[in-house]
């Protein structure tokens, strides 16, 4: 599909012993919402596409269903708040100036929603189970090492679902000036492994969340007033 996962033999996946869950499959494209957006997310207002397919077709059934869902929607929740604050990340960075009124409506709006953000990774413990994420969905998550795939005659690597599979997080540190791009070892926080990963993890993104980063570190690179954007808002993030 024109928004699918960018490795185009992720389909291949399938042939294997377990299909893999990416944080597309998991969560991006795996939610409808019931409810007015103005008020708190909640597990009881955001529900899976897949929870209401019939029963026959379900990995998890049951309170095991309940489990997965428990684990699933916290994320969605976190996306759907980490969007917010997205929006108003590019309004901000998009202006002609930057104001100090303009920076106090932003963090103020960004306080807000990481608090929604710390509580709602609260409720995988209350909705989830460990013993049942660790024995029996976390198959699904592991990923594959140097598997060998019949129909494409070569082995292939394909990593698990990840958190970090997610755009929110990677716009966040662009915008504020961490790059995993264009980062080196000249930067105090520059950690090439964990670099490597979150440039991995980009891999499993739609395409659209791909070129998304890609333009963002394009075009800090390129414009000098948004580097100077920059500076302010990490000047004021270390002053918070």
């Amino acid at each position: 599909a024109e928004d699918g996962i960018r490795d185009d033999l992720v389909t291949g996946v399938q042939t294997c012993a377990l299909p893999i869950l990416t944080h597309t499959s998991l969560d991006v494209y795996n939610w409808v919402y019931e409810g007015d957006f103005q008020q708190d997310l909640k597990t009881e207002t955001v529900d899976t596409i897949y929870s209401k397919i019939d029963s026959k077709y379900k990995f998890f059934k049951g309170e095991k269903g309940l489990y997965e869902k428990g684990f699933t929607i916290p994320m969605v929740i976190i996306e759907a708040y980490g969007g917010v604050i997205l929006n108003q990340l590019d309004k901000l960075l998009t202006s002609e100036e930057i104001s100090q009124e303009d920076l106090v409506e932003f963090f103020d709006i960004f306080s807000k929603q990481l608090n929604l953000i710390k509580k709602s990774i609260t409720l995988v413990s209350k909705h989830s189970n460990p013993k049942f994420f660790y024995n029996e969905l976390r198959p699904y998550l592991k990923g594959y090492d140097n598997v060998y795939f019949n129909t494409l005659n070569s082995h292939l690597n394909y990593r698990g679902g990840s958190a970090a599979q997610s755009a929110i997080i990677q716009v966040f540190d662009i915008i504020l000036g961490n790059s995993y791009k264009f980062t080196n070892e000249n930067v105090p926080y520059y950690n090439k492994t964990h670099n490597e990963f979150m440039l991995e993890m980009r891999e499993y993104m739609p395409n659209k969340h791909y070129e998304y980063l890609t333009y963002l570190e394009e075009r800090d690179r390129k414009s000098t007033r948004l580097n100077s954007s920059h500076q302010i808002i990490s000047y004021a993030v270390f002053c918070l």
